[in-house]
């Protein structure tokens, strides 16, 4: 079984270097950053288990690190733990907010922290078992000519876009045209993880990291890298944020 890699993003040398040393002594793989900039390029190279991250960084703060973490679909699942001085209440709902797993406190105990790794990363691990039992949703047709037809994995649609005439699928990797018109993609997609947000536009629920705007104007933001923002109608406002857990 390979060792399970952790990610200390912190610009102390010798709070970092205690962490690595009590985390490869409980047989962790351990990754150092001291910025975060140099965060974000080892979470894309390295692919750790979980996220060590500190607040008060150099060239980009830990925020701005978990925001982007949050916002990228292959990330968005990354477990985090914050580690800082930074001890108000607003901090810390600030990193939950964010979606932080985890907030502690510096100074810190060592158990306490390895602990509290071994926790977050338990969950992480029984979500994973969890999506894996229920299986993957099955691949749609989405384009037909002849006897041919092109498969799209639905896990992998962003969001569907209707323009006039023609309809557009898009996916974090490309986008492209489909000749099934909007109802009839609504039938083929699941409802558990779909959702029509707009009359030109279906959206798939696991990307969505939230609303912006206010009043009664509101757009959709995307997990992906580019950040996207898609119109939501009225109407469509309070059924999002029950299914995304906001709103009862």
């Amino acid at each position: 079984m390979s060792k399970q890699s952790i990610l200390v993003v912190e610009d102390e040398k010798d709070i970092a270097e205690a962490i690595h040393y009590a985390l490869e002594m409980e047989g962790f793989e351990v990754v150092i950053a001291g910025d975060g900039e140099e965060a974000l390029e080892k979470i894309s190279k390295e692919k750790p288990d979980l996220v060590i991250l500190d607040i008060l960084l150099p060239k980009i703060d830990g925020w701005e690190v978990l925001s982007t973490i949050r916002r990228k679909p292959k990330t968005q699942d990354l477990p985090v733990i914050i580690l800082t001085v930074k001890t108000t209440e607003a901090s810390k709902l600030c990193g939950y907010d964010l979606g932080a797993d985890d907030y502690m406190n510096k100074p810190f105990s060592v158990n306490e922290l390895l602990a509290r790794i071994k926790a977050v990363l338990k969950r992480s691990q029984l979500m994973v078992e969890k999506r894996e039992a229920a299986g993957r949703l099955p691949k749609i047709a989405v384009w037909k000519k002849g006897s041919k037809e092109v498969f799209v994995d639905q896990e992998d649609i962003l969001y569907v876009k209707a323009a006039k005439n023609y309809t557009y699928i898009y996916t974090s990797e490309d986008s492209f045209l489909t000749n099934l018109k909007m109802y009839e993609l609504e039938e083929k997609l699941s409802s558990d993880i779909f959702m029509r947000i707009h009359r030109s536009y279906f959206v798939n629920l696991r990307y969505v990291y939230g609303l912006v705007g206010e009043g009664h104007s509101f757009k959709i933001r995307l997990r992906n890298d580019e950040g996207t923002t898609l119109p939501i109608s009225r109407f469509y406002i309070k059924e999002l944020r029950k299914r995304m857990g906001v709103e009862k």
